[in-house]
């Protein structure tokens, strides 16, 4: 069985792809696709799941979407924010850095501006080492860890070897400089409060993102009490360094575009 992801309701991407044979189409919502005509246009296109992005929504977006889903017969799939390290908020959309700029990476959730920022969860910004490269938003810029000396001020300096605009809450990659873990949980505690809400619902399916083994299944559904089955988001490189074990205990596969 195949799996799919159209962004926002596209009707010439949900034609071609409910042409094809054995294919089980997610539909993502967002701001042109939240009305409850919304969803029904969507049913009667013959999608087969709708979704929200968690990194970029809310619990009460959740809510009221799970409840116009519902009162429709629509199939939802929990999406969960997963392991991952994400820009903090901005005094502005993004900011430019130019290739050499010096920032301040902060522990502590602060609003950042083109001299600094933070990251999330802020523990990991204890965990850094100089020399580490943070790939931000698909290599949109990149930046070497420089100066760890200011991490009892709450931050550490960062140099870009790459320019570019950096916006709020966009994922960072760390390109670790020696072999170590930097150990994450598989759910947030939004994704705990999510699961929750979907089960409420009667939810069937949860999408797990930055799955890294298969003890981050066996949390998962721990979690959800194996009222879910499992679509694994592969999107890191644990995941493809333990694809066979992700394979053996997951119910679907999703290959992230930034894999």
């Amino acid at each position: 069985m195949a799996w799919r992801l159209a962004e926002q309701g596209n009707d010439d991407l949900i034609g071609d792809i409910q042409r094809m044979k054995d294919v089980k189409l997610i539909v993502t919502l967002g701001p042109a696709t939240r009305t409850l005509d919304d969803l029904k246009r969507l049913k009667d296109r013959g999608v087969s799941f709708v979704r929200l992005n968690m990194s970029h929504s809310s619990l009460e977006d959740l809510a009221e979407c799970l409840e116009k889903a519902r009162a429709i017969d629509l199939p939802f799939v929990i999406d969960t924010e997963g392991s991952q390290v994400r820009t903090g908020f901005l005094r502005r959309k993004t900011i430019a850095l130019e290739e050499q700029d010096t920032v301040r990476i902060y522990a502590d959730r602060i609003i950042g501006d083109g001299k600094q920022f933070c990251l999330t969860p802020g523990y990991v910004t204890g965990l850094l080492q100089e020399g580490d490269l943070l790939h931000i938003d698909f290599d949109t810029a990149i930046l070497r860890v420089c100066d760890l000396s200011t991490l009892n001020k709450g931050y550490v300096l960062a140099k870009a070897v790459s320019g570019g605009a950096v916006g709020q809450n966009k994922a960072v990659i760390i390109d670790q400089v020696f072999d170590r873990k930097i150990t994450m949980p598989v759910l947030t505690e939004k994704d705990h409060k999510a699961i929750a809400l979907g089960r409420q619902a009667g939810v069937r399916h949860v999408a797990v993102s930055f799955v890294r083994s298969a003890a981050c299944l066996d949390e998962v559904r721990r979690v959800t009490v194996g009222t879910m089955e499992i679509i694994s988001k592969i999107e890191c490189l644990d995941a493809l360094k333990n694809l066979d074990e992700i394979l053996a205990g997951t119910d679907f596969v999703l290959i992230d575009r930034g894999t």
